[in-house]
């Protein structure tokens, strides 16, 4: 059931007894196409209470301890990023957002096309340690967006990495192909959900367009750098909401495989065969080094009980000469950590 967000609701009324689970649903599109209030439907059809909160008519943020009374909070900026509330509307940092980012309970889901132009223009843009991207999102990058930057083709399809244990669909467009869908480079606590598809020569094939990152002292965040609301038809994009919430519920239980703190790199990627992966981390790490394919299923082992430090190391690889061209996974594996990279080959 739908509720209109008010903060007299909110202050005078409890919201939910223990035994339920809460949704705030921002909408900061500010435009006309009621992309918000159709992804909302899905909320209604699963026959979830949540609370529709209109960021873009009210002219204001909710505040971090009105996020914190819900258990999930939904930020969707829909297909055209302009003036966010996401941004603090003058292109800064929001700080009720910031507040609410940094409480570990937080769970936080931002969809929509666009958000990362209201704020930092065209690709590309490099972040660090001190940027709300790089802090929150897991995004070291905001590298490219579907149709200024590939040939005004735009992206036909954006496939799942079922690595991420989400469990989302692969998911078309309403539209056809899909323009201004943002594509990243990730932080190293940050673990791929979708990558750009499309035909085998299609210039933003396998970059990334949605990601998790979780983190110990912060909360976990799910990132769409596109619009959910384009998806092909309802059912697609209900599923999609589904599988989401039941993630996030999942979370709350679900902390024996935390993110693996090793920064990594791979090259020459794509490949050919051998590669070597650049490996070092602040504290010493005894890893495994998987190859996987695009659904998550197990090749080969590259390598076993790998010693990694504050030395960068470099390890050489072979992949094996039998498999097919293509978009693969590398897994880095401690006893109580995970993580994945992307590996083309390419023979």
């Amino acid at each position: 059931m739908k509720y209109i967000y008010t903060l007299f609701i909110l202050l005078t009324f409890p919201l939910f007894n223990d035994a339920q689970k809460s949704v705030l649903f921002v909408d900061d599109s500010g435009d006309q196409f009621m992309n918000s209030q159709y992804l909302a439907s899905t909320l209604d059809s699963l026959g979830i209470e949540y609370y529709y909160y209109d960021a873009n008519g009210l002219n204001e943020s909710p505040f971090a301890e009105e996020m914190l009374a819900f258990d999930v909070v939904i930020w969707h900026t829909s297909s055209w990023g302009v003036g966010l509330h996401l941004w603090n509307k003058d292109k800064t940092l929001n700080p009720e957002l910031v507040n609410y980012l940094n409480n570990p309970k937080a769970k936080f889901w931002l969809i929509g096309n666009d958000f990362m132009y209201d704020k930092y223009g065209t690709p590309v843009v490099d972040f660090n340690e001190g940027d709300f991207p790089y802090d929150f999102l897991g995004i070291s990058q905001y590298k490219s967006q579907s149709y200024a930057d590939d040939g005004k083709l735009g992206m036909p399809k954006a496939t799942y990495m079922p690595t991420s244990g989400i469990g989302v669909n692969d998911l078309t467009w309403s539209v056809g192909n899909l323009w201004y869908a943002d594509g990243f480079l990730l932080t190293p606590s940050a673990t791929p959900v979708y990558m750009m598809d499309g035909e085998n020569n299609y210039p933003l094939k396998s970059e990334i367009t949605g990601c998790s990152n979780i983190t110990p002292a912060k909360g976990h965040v799910l990132t769409y750098g596109f619009d959910l609301a384009l998806a092909k038809n309802f059912d697609m994009m209900k599923d999609n909401v589904r599988a989401v919430l039941n993630w996030f519920d999942g979370l709350a239980t679900n902390n024996k495989v935390k993110s693996l703190s090793v920064n990594s790199s791979i090259f020459p990627n794509p490949t050919k065969g051998q590669c070597t992966i650049q490996l070092s981390s602040r504290a010493d790490v005894q890893i495994n080094i998987d190859l996987l394919d695009i659904n998550g299923q197990f090749i080969s082992s590259l390598d076993n009980d790998v010693n990694v430090n504050s030395t960068k190391s470099n390890i050489m690889v072979d992949v094996p000469s039998n498999i097919a061209n293509g978009v693969y996974i590398i897994r880095l594996s401690s006893k109580d950590s995970l993580k994945y990279m992307k590996l083309i080959i390419v023979n």
